[in-house]
């Protein structure tokens, strides 16, 4: 790919079609348009008045061809009838063709229409007609259709722009045939497409906005075309007025740039060129396989926390845009481990593009799931966002759910261990957290299903069956200190979490009571390490400590967790 940067810019940019840049080529003073003939690339250098050649292989200037006096500004050439056509007199209204024959070097004028810095299109597939129209500094274009196998121009067809409704006209081109031009211009605000040389309509590409650049791919089976100031591209199959794809690229003010599209030979590529950066550079952008469609993977796992040995369920529904049967598709599930190893796991989309896979996971850890698809001959493959599920010990506490009890209803269990509850039935219930907290709801379960939690702040977690509310139970998770016994100056070891948090949903709360005291107060709020010291700061006596797990948006909390009595010795004994 050469990118160039127009008038006051000095080089080329030659970058491969990843968009890494290969090469700078310096010297090309006003670097303009450029034409790429097998493998020459004529480059128009509007800051000196001539048409250099360079070697598309070795990517060095071999040729340059002054075309003094007919200069310019250059603002498009073609290649047409076995020479170079290009405007001169820098957007006179008047006489501004010109051609050069790459092989003699000769300049000479031509009698054409088309006026102010004219456009100019070309086609390998009529190779002896050449497209020009006026350069879009006028309400109405217009365009005109040669026959170049001569050595003059010959007319064989007009559009007046008030006919075509072609205004201030940015960019065109020739479909791969020859047979039809496609122009983006301030208006309308649409793709128009004309049969050469006739100019008859033939058809709209509907882009909701005035488009400033048009492309078509070596096949002439798709156009792309870029809206003024948007930073996305429309992809359209040939002759259908509505987008096929609607491609995003990363935001910037000015958007794509006029004429600022092309396709790679084999259409598996999209290139686009948009403006400014924060440094007020241009950006190369590359769209991978612009003319598919694009595909949606969805994925649900549940549980997200589970003991070792517990099975999950991974769910997931494929989704092809603008049609197309997603049933059939050979879909790849991933579980990532917590040392980075991967395992695969291949299963087959059915009806509506669903699919699902029981896992049974035994590493211990957090674990991630996603779902991916290589795509087929119309849409893109796809990958879903990935769900962590963290996996622990066996739970630490059995609960029985049963008609109509919690058993037990209180469940002790350490910091960072986990429950479990064994649905009995006979009746469907739920265990939905009551806390306000929403961190846990296993939703309906019928007999024979389990249901894990795990706990990792201390907290005493209220939860319900929301099908039979007199269902009520508990789950207990104590604060730790070490020592229990010390003196004055003796560090105290505090936890209350097995884990720091992550993230700005949640914070742990720390209350507590001193000798002198007889309530609790706090000591350490919107806390998010898991831990801390205490030094004694009301002489020595029984100092208790409580904590709870808080939701930052709704300020709801579970239930303090039981106090953690440390004792404070004036004097500790010696050991002898």
């Amino acid at each position: 790919m050469f990118v160039s940067g127009g008038p006051g810019t000095n080089s080329i940019a030659v970058l491969d079609f990843d968009g890494t840049p290969v090469k700078l080529i310096g010297g090309e003073p006003g670097a303009s348009s450029m034409i790429v003939d097998g493998s020459n690339v004529y480059v128009a250098l509007s800051d000196q008045e001539a048409i250099s050649r360079i070697d598309a292989v070795t990517l060095t200037e071999v040729e340059r061809f002054p075309i003094d006096p007919y200069v310019g500004c250059l603002d498009s050439m073609a290649m047409a009838g076995g020479r170079l056509w290009f405007d001169y007199g820098c957007h006179d209204p008047y006489n501004n063709m010109a051609s050069l024959d790459p092989d003699t070097g000769t300049v000479q004028p031509h009698d054409g229409s088309a006026g102010y810095g004219p456009l100019y299109a070309s086609s390998s597939g009529a190779p002896d007609v050449l497209v020009a129209a006026d350069g879009g500094e006028v309400s109405y274009d217009n365009a005109y259709a040669y026959d170049v196998s001569g050595e003059e121009p010959v007319l064989i067809g007009q559009l007046y722009g008030f006919e075509g409704q072609i205004s201030y006209l940015n960019d065109m081109v020739l479909t791969p045939d020859g047979t039809k031009l496609i122009t983006g211009a301030g208006g309308p605000n649409y793709v128009q497409n004309f049969a050469i040389p006739a100019f008859t309509h033939a058809g709209v590409y509907d882009t909701f906005g005035a488009p400033v650049a048009v492309a078509t791919t070596a096949d002439g089976a798709f156009v792309a075309a870029a809206p003024y100031h948007e930073s996305s591209v429309n992809i359209f199959a040939a002759g259908n007025p509505n987008p096929l794809n609607s491609i995003e690229l990363p935001f910037l003010f000015e958007g794509v740039q006029d004429r600022g599209l092309a396709f790679n030979a084999d259409s598996t590529k999209l290139f686009a060129v948009t403006g400014f950066d924060d440094s007020g550079r241009i950006v190369f952008n590359v769209v991978d396989e612009p003319v598919l469609r694009p595909s949606t993977l969805t994925l649900n796992v549940r549980p997200t926390q589970a003991p070792s040995g517990f099975p999950i369920e991974v769910r997931g529904t494929l989704t092809l845009t603008g049609g197309g049967d997603p049933s059939g598709k050979d879909i790849q599930i991933v579980r990532t481990n917590p040392d980075g190893s991967q395992v695969t796991f291949d299963v087959v989309s059915g009806s509506g593009g669903t699919f699902e896979y029981t896992d049974t996971t035994e590493v211990e850890g957090t674990n991630r799931y996603h779902a991916s698809w290589g795509g087929d001959e119309t849409h893109r493959g796809s990958t879903s966002p990935s769900i962590k599920v963290l996996v622990g010990l066996p739970p630490q506490v059995l609960v029985s759910v049963a008609d109509f009890a919690f058993s037990p209803s209180i469940g002790h269990i350490d910091q960072g261990a986990s429950a479990r509850w064994d649905f009995e039935g006979p009746s469907t219930h739920t265990v939905t957290d009551s806390s306000g907290l929403d961190r846990f709801d296993s939703g309906p379960q019928l007999p024979g299903a389990a249901f894990w939690v795990g706990f990792q702040a201390a907290g005493v977690y209220p939860y319900s069956c929301t099908i039979h509310p007199s269902m009520t139970g508990e789950i207990a998770v104590p604060m730790m200190a070490t020592p229990r016994v010390g003196g004055l100056e003796t560090e105290f070891h505090l936890q209350w979490a097995s884990t720091e948090i992550v993230g700005s949903r949640f914070v742990y709360d720390v209350q507590i009571k001193r000798p002198t005291s007889g309530s609790f107060v706090d000591w350490r709020t919107s806390e998010k390490q898991a831990r801390g010291t205490f030094i004694a700061d009301d002489g020595a006596g029984s100092y208790s400590f409580r904590a709870r797990l808080r939701r930052i948006a709704t300020g709801r909390a579970s239930m303090w967790s039981k106090p953690v009595t440390i004792s404070v010795q004036a004097m500790m004994p010696v050991s002898r």
